[in-house]
């Protein structure tokens, strides 16, 4: 995220602003995209004085600083750019020009950005009293932006929390795209994706189950049977199993999840996450051989991605050593735990750890408790 600059103090886009932008270039505080964004600024202050502040070519200029800045994240700089593109198209256009809408949405796109919801929402809404109230919306990329407003007003009652507003808005979208894009237009996909993410979240797991297989048959049609997405939808649909007990169905997901993972070398947390799954309903299902076996694998992958030093992997360690306690395999859980406590004590050794003083003691913890449970089975193995 770049540093963000106080443009505050410019109540109106003029020349101070202008040459406040200016001087932030000199100071290439906009990465590598200063002296580009310098020289396209220059041009704007040449052509404003040249040919007025309402001309055409102003606006196309407005519109590729305020996209370079965005780029480059630097919203309190972009936004001002764009609000005078807004006002400039309005001039030009007219106040109820559908067009507007594109600028509009910008607008309020960056002002999420910046988590001012209440801006984003006021931008949003005068998008969509523009499509509600224009009768000349003809073309596929007037009616596609309209869309897009609905979807990003979702999006925004989504980090709201307001999730019966978000779905709303959502469904609504889909509506429209459906109707300008086609039934397995991908951003259809996406829409379905995302409401049953929303219903999920709400504990409507059956509407989310519904949701998710349309997003899965749409995805699977344009994208084929094994892309990243497919398998992205396809842990939706497993999750939503194992949340109603249905393990068998869950495990042959996770797995044939985990395969494709494997097979494109995509190793990362979501693959780290899939092995945890399968190695929790292998040993819900009582399969303590194969929760062994999916653990075992687990902690390679976290010690190759994450490092032997990483609470997450001393922590799977530990789920290790107790799974192996329960399968009888008391050797190998006690060297399993002498590895998690040599671990546990080089972090207790040194001042500059990834690890926080509770997940310490709670590790500590956790491998004291271990450490007693391994000594009562073995020692109920020796009375019997």
């Amino acid at each position: 995220m770049a540093d963000v600059i106080d443009t505050g103090q410019f109540v109106n886009f003029d020349t101070d602003f202008i040459n406040f932008a200016l001087r932030h270039c000199k100071t290439s505080c906009f990465g590598k995209e200063s002296f580009n964004l310098y020289q396209w600024i220059q041009k704007l202050r040449s052509v404003r004085d040249h040919y007025g502040h309402d001309h055409v070519n102003v606006l196309q200029l407005l519109s590729k600083i305020g996209e370079l800045l965005v780029k480059q994240r630097h919203y309190e700089f972009a936004r001002p750019f764009y609000e005078e593109q807004l006002r400039v198209e309005k001039v030009l256009l007219g106040p109820n020009n559908p067009e507007l809408a594109i600028t509009l949405n910008t607008i309020a796109e960056i002002c999420y950005a910046q988590t001012c919801y209440e801006d984003a929402m006021e931008y949003y809404q005068c998008g969509l009293n523009l499509w509600r109230s224009s009768n000349s919306i003809k073309s596929l990329t007037d009616k596609s932006i309209f869309a897009r407003i609905l979807y990003n007003i979702g999006k925004l009652y989504n980090a709201k929390r307001s999730l019966e507003q978000a779905l709303y808005y959502f469904k609504t979208s889909i509506s429209v795209i459906k109707m300008i894009q086609g039934e397995f237009h991908p951003d259809v996909a996406t829409l379905y994706f995302d409401v049953g993410t929303m219903q999920m979240l709400m504990g409507r797991t059956n509407l989310a189950m519904q949701s998710f297989q349309e997003s899965l048959t749409i995805t699977q049609l344009v994208f084929g049977n094994s892309s990243e997405k497919v398998i992205e939808t396809k842990l939706q649909i497993a999750n939503i199993h194992d949340a109603r007990g249905e393990h068998d169905n869950a495990l042959v997901i996770y797995n044939e999840s985990l395969q494709y993972m494997l097979s494109t070398q995509k190793i990362d947390m979501q693959t780290m996450a899939t092995l945890q799954k399968i190695g929790q309903l292998h040993h819900a299902m009582g399969s303590l051989d194969d929760s062994v076996k999916a653990y075992l694998n687990l902690s390679s992958i976290s010690r190759q991605i994450l490092g032997r030093r990483s609470p997450y992997y001393v922590f799977i360690l530990c789920i290790l050593v107790s799974i192996r306690i329960q399968n009888g395999e008391v050797t190998k859980a006690q060297s399993t735990l002498q590895e998690s406590e040599v671990i546990i004590k080089e972090f207790q050794q040194t001042s500059q750890n990834d690890i926080s003083d509770e997940e310490l003691t709670l590790l500590r913890d956790l491998c004291h408790l271990l450490c007693i449970n391994m000594f009562e089975f073995a020692f109920g193995a020796a009375a019997a």
